[in-house]
């Protein structure tokens, strides 16, 4: 009788650890089959990119991976935003419809093109990366709208920032800080501004810092502030100056 109950009990404990590598192998396939899956690490959901890596022979913008801000587009407003947002795709062989894509990306000699290229393989910063740009390229259509209503001496307030246009080429710029505001400017004071779509861009000679607030037209807020005191900043804005017509003055 006592060697049936042992039997039993080895009988119950081998169906166990039978279900349990069975459902370890479940899970390993569903974790390498999606692209979106997450594991817990630190308390923190993190997304898992466990695809194929970028192609080794890439060097470009996003050669270092990172999230990027309004600035780094500057000098790629507003016709070369598309090509930088696909390059992010392109850097793990996304093969491209579009004519005018394919012939650029085929020319870059890292380009390679994978047939079985899934989204899934992006990171959650190329994600990021990809719909910051998209944004942006999708408010430049309003640009005319938006500099028609800027000029209307409409005031924008938020993150600590108040701004009125006074001309196509001033801003009168006030900051909660008057001795050096947060977001470079020294106070306040009229800027020189630039437009890109949603973001205007301003520059301030005292504290040689460009500046860039997101304004959200229907609140008439500002969303958004930030600032650089970037040298390449400085001259991708100067770039996006004489684009527009203006300049900064002497």
């Amino acid at each position: 009788m006592k060697s049936k109950k042992i039997l039993y009990v080895l009988f119950i404990c081998s169906l166990f650890f039978s279900c349990e590598k069975k459902d370890d192998t479940n899970n390993k396939l569903i974790d390498e089959q999606s692209g979106d899956s997450k594991i817990e690490i630190n308390s923190e959901s993190v997304p898992l990119n466990l695809g194929q890596p970028a192609l080794s022979e890439y060097s470009g913008f996003w050669e270092n991976s990172r999230r990027i801000d309004i600035f780094d587009l500057m000098e790629y407003y507003p016709e070369r935003l598309p090509f930088l947002r696909n390059e992010i795709f392109a850097r793990y062989g996304r093969p491209f419809a579009n004519q005018i894509y394919r012939d650029h990306f085929n020319a870059q000699s890292w380009y390679q093109e994978k047939s079985d290229f899934s989204e899934s393989w992006l990171s959650q910063i190329d994600n990021e990366n990809a719909a910051f740009i998209a944004s942006v390229e999708q408010s430049i259509r309003n640009n005319d709208e938006i500099t028609a209503q800027v000029l209307s001496n409409i005031e924008y307030s938020g993150e600590g920032v108040v701004i009125t246009f006074t001309s196509r080429n001033e801003l009168m710029w006030s900051d909660n800080d008057v001795d050096f505001g947060p977001y470079g400017v020294s106070g306040g004071g009229y800027l020189t501004w630039a437009i890109m779509g949603d973001w205007i861009i301003a520059f301030d000679t005292y504290s040689d810092a460009v500046s860039a607030v997101k304004l959200d037209h229907g609140a008439r807020k500002i969303t958004s502030a930030e600032y650089s005191k970037n040298n390449k900043h400085l001259d991708a804005f100067r770039s996006l100056l004489r684009a527009q017509g203006k300049s900064l003055p002497k």
